[in-house]
């Protein structure tokens, strides 16, 4: 049986951005989507892939990436990529990797429209999580997340080629095997690089740093003394540093990106307030509702109501 592809508006997902794309909006899209339901291939987990061929009037809307990485690879055209409201230029040969949490946009040109392919990922398999950790921390400015690889576009095409096959005994071992090598290729390509932001350079990359590390992984946070370990900076000069430089807390900091990205769910409509809770790592469904009614002044039920 062939994979389910969905050519048309198909229903919502979280971090899905499809149902909000009439059809007139795009010339061509192919999306084999496991968002709701994510597949593994031998420890990596395959959660989208496809091809979108954009109109003049395209855009695709803010849309929440939960825990995965988004390769988006421009075959031609040209446009804008927006990560929590920082614009990256992009055009025919880049490829942006999005990472886990983050908010996430594209703009496609009126005159010149974006022909590109999409892969989401996620893996908790060594040594690739490692190395994906590092280039999260390595490499947070939406600019340095642009690079160029033939191989990877090629890798790309030829699992999402893989996928739209009918099933056969060889299927799962082929695409684990190009999930490996695309992951592959997307480390060594950042590793070629020479962009690290070392946390000593200055006080506004390690402030930048420290936020980009809340930012990514604020559905896995448990306590934000755990920055003393990822830093490897005592907690309360951390905190101290943080404060100096940036005049917000870190507590504050983290409460209000929580809440933000709450915000943005509800805005999705997928996920209920129990699931946001749970995700965000508040202790009880009451324990969400009053900390996003102190910050928003109103209750989450209410913000969705005004949404309407």
């Amino acid at each position: 049986m062939k994979e389910h592809i969905r050519r048309v508006k198909i229903s919502p997902k979280a971090g899905d951005f499809t149902e909000k794309i009439t059809k007139s909006d795009k010339k061509y899209h192919l999306d084999i989507n496991h968002i709701g339901n994510t597949r593994d291939f031998d420890g990596i987990s395959l959660v989208q892939a496809g091809r979108m061929n954009c109109g003049e009037e395209t855009v695709i809307p803010r849309h929440a990436h939960i825990d995965w990485f988004e390769l988006t690879i421009v075959k031609a055209g040209e446009g804008e990529i927006v990560t929590d409201d920082k614009k990256s230029k992009v055009s025919g040969g880049d490829i942006y990797l999005s990472f886990p949490c983050d908010m996430h946009e594209i703009i496609s040109d009126r005159k010149k429209p974006l022909q590109f392919d999409f892969f989401s990922f996620k893996t908790e398999l060594s040594p690739f999580s490692d190395e994906l950790e590092a280039i999260m921390q390595n490499f947070a400015s939406t600019d340095a997340r642009i690079f160029k690889s033939e191989r990877a576009s090629i890798l790309v095409e030829n699992i999402i080629a893989e996928l739209n096959e009918e099933e056969s005994v060889l299927k799962k071992e082929a695409v684990s095997s190009l999930l490996r090598l695309i992951l592959i290729e997307i480390i060594r390509s950042f590793k070629g690089e020479s962009k690290k932001v070392r946390h000593s350079e200055s006080s506004e990359a390690f402030c930048f740093q420290i936020m980009n590390y809340i930012n990514t992984h604020i559905y896995t946070i448990k306590n934000l003394s755990e920055l003393a370990f990822v830093f490897d900076y005592n907690y309360s000069y951390i905190s101290a540093f943080f404060k100096e430089h940036t005049g917000e807390t870190l507590a504050s900091y983290y409460k209000r990106r929580k809440i933000e990205i709450a915000k943005q769910l509800i805005r999705e409509g997928e996920l209920s307030e129990s699931r946001i809770a749970e995700l965000l790592g508040y202790s009880t469904l009451y324990a969400f509702i009053k900390a996003f009614k102190n910050y928003t002044g109103m209750s989450p039920g209410a913000f969705k109501k005004s949404l309407k």
